[in-house]
C-alpha cells in the first residue's frame, strides 16, 4: 500500500509498494539543505531504513531544475557574521551524521539526480551505492567559489574517483554533465529523464513480485533493472559514443595537470600548456579566481584524509569547517556568488 504525506520542512516521505521515496521539495531555493531539511532526512531515512516492506530507499526532488543545489550557504554566511559558530557546529555536525547514515544505510540506496546537484547535494547522493542521473544533471563540488572547501565527505570521495578527478572537480569547481558524471565516477548510470516514470515502475514491480530477503539480493534486482533501462554500459542510448571518447581524453589530460599534490606543480604544469590547449587555459582560470585559501584548504585536507576511513574524514571536515567559517573569504565568497551575486569576490590573501 502506498502512503503519502504533505512535505514537512521541505521533505516529503512517501512509499510505493517495496520502494521508500526521500523526496527534496523547496523547489524555489533550488532545494538548497536547511537545518531542518537535513534532520527531515535523517529522521525519514531512519523510518524506512526500519521499515520492513521496504527494499530500495530513493532519494530525488520534485524541482524540474535541482536536484539540491547543496547546503544553506547563506544562513551559514549570515551565522557567521552573527558569530554564532554554536548554530555553525549545529548544521555541520547534523548535515555530516546524515552523510554517514546514507553510507552505512543497511538497506540499498539510489539518488535520482535530474537537475542541478552540487556541494550537499552530492553529500546526499555519492555515499549511497546507486547514483542515477539523466541529460539534465549538472554535477560539481563549487566550494572554492565561495571560500570554502569540499565537504560532505569529499575528503574521502574525491580523492578516490580515477585519475585524479577528484583533484581538478574539488580544485576549480568545474561542473560536469550527466554521462561525464559516470565517467569521473561521481555517477553510477545515466537514463534518459523521460525514462525516469518507467525506471520507478520497474524498480516497483520487480522488487514487489521477486522473492527479496536481504540487501544482497535486493541490490541484485536493482542492478538488473537499472541494466535494462541505462543500457549496460550505464551511458544509455542516447549519447554518442564520440563524445563519451572526447571526454575520456579530457579527462587523460587533466589527469597529467593535476597529478601532482602542491598548487604550484599543477599552475605550472596548466601554464605550459596554455598555448595548445584551451582547456588548460579555463583550468588555469578557474584556479586564478577561486578563493586561496580554499585551495590551500583543500589541499591539505586531501592530504589528512589520505587513509582514513570516511567517519575520521567527516570528522576531520567539521572541523575544518568551523575554521573556514571563521575566514574572510567565506562571508565575501557567498556574498559574491549568492547574495549580491555579482561574482566579483576579493579574497583575504
Amino acid at each position: 500500500m502506498n502512503t503519502a504525506a504533505e512535505p514537512q520542512n521541505g521533505i516529503r516521505i512517501d512509499t510505493r509498494g517495496p520502494l521508500g521515496m526521500l523526496i527534496m521539495s523547496r523547489p524555489a531555493t533550488l532545494n538548497a539543505l536547511t537545518i531542518d531539511m537535513v534532520q527531515a532526512l535523517s529522521t525519514g531515512l531512519r523510518r524506512l531504513e526500519s521499515d520492513n516492506a521496504i527494499k530500495l530507499i530513493i532519494i530525488c526532488s520534485d524541482s524540474e531544475r535541482a536536484f539540491c543545489a547543496g547546503g544553506d550557504m547563506k544562513r551559514i554566511r549570515q551565522h557567521a557574521l552573527n558569530g554564532e559558530h554554536d548554530a555553525i557546529r549545529h548544521y555541520f555536525t547534523h548535515e555530516y551524521a546524515l552523510n554517514l547514515a546514507i553510507a552505512k544505510c543497511r538497506k540499498p540506496y539510489l539518488a535520482l539526480i535530474d537537475g542541478v546537484a552540487m556541494g550537499g547535494g552530492l553529500g546526499v547522493s555519492v555515499h549511497g551505492q546507486y547514483r542515477v542521473v539523466t541529460e539534465r544533471a549538472l554535477m560539481a563540488m563549487p566550494e572554492s567559489r565561495i571560500g570554502f572547501f569540499p565537504d560532505v565527505g569529499a575528503s574521502w570521495f574525491l580523492p578516490r574517483l580515477p585519475l585524479r578527478c577528484g583533484y581538478w572537480l574539488g580544485l576549480t569547481s568545474a561542473s560536469v554533465s550527466g554521462f561525464e558524471a559516470v565517467e569521473v565516477g561521481l555517477a553510477t548510470h545515466h537514463v534518459a529523464s523521460g525514462s525516469l516514470d518507467a525506471l520507478l515502475s520497474a524498480l516497483e514491480a520487480t522488487l514487489q513480485d521477486e522473492s527479496c530477503h536481504s540487501c544482497d539480493e535486493a541490490c541484485r534486482i536493482v542492478e538488473r533493472v537499472l541494466a535494462d533501462v541505462s543500457g549496460v554500459s550505464g551511458h544509455g542510448e542516447s549519447r554518442p559514443s564520440e563524445d563519451v571518447e572526447a571526454f575520456r581524453q579530457v579527462i587523460a589530460r587533466r589527469a597529467h595537470w593535476f597529478c601532482d599534490d602542491d598548487l604550484a606543480s599543477i599552475r605550472a604544469r596548466l601554464q605550459a600548456d596554455t598555448d595548445q590547449s584551451e582547456d588548460a587555459t579555463l583550468m588555469l582560470s578557474l584556479l586564478d579566481t577561486a578563493s586561496p585559501y580554499s585551495l590551500d584548504t583543500t589541499l591539505t585536507l586531501f592530504r589528512q584524509a589520505s587513509g582514513l576511513e570516511l567517519e575520521d574524514c567527516l570528522q576531520l571536515e567539521l572541523q575544518t569547517a568551523q575554521e573556514a567559517c571563521r575566514h574572510p573569504d567565506l562571508v565575501e565568497g557567498v556574498r559574491a556568488v549568492l547574495v549580491d551575486k555579482d561574482k566579483k569576490p576579493r579574497w583575504a590573501n
